[in-house]
């Protein structure tokens, strides 16, 4: 058994792509990656993390504080402009 482990977990979402579960701990800017095997990854993406949702390609749309990011599969973050 374990304590909290975000602070304002939100919008789980499973894609087998991924391995695992993703949701958002939204007001400290993170996205949560949980495995098959119980190990839990952080991922700060900015100051928050609205949303995560897979895309057809393997990568992720993330709604940040002001937009949108696109996540490579390699994990690289691309801001995309305001609008």
């Amino acid at each position: 058994m374990t304590g909290p482990v975000v602070y304002h977990g939100e919008g789980p979402v499973w894609y087998p792509g991924w391995g695992g579960l993703r949701f958002v701990d939204m007001l400290a800017g993170d996205i949560m990656s949980l495995a098959l095997d119980g190990s839990l990854e952080r991922r700060h993406v900015g100051s928050v993390a609205a949303a995560v949702r897979p895309r057809r390609s393997g990568d992720a749309v993330i709604g940040v504080e002001r937009g949108f990011a696109l996540e490579d599969a390699d994990g690289t973050l691309t801001a995309l402009p305001e609008g």
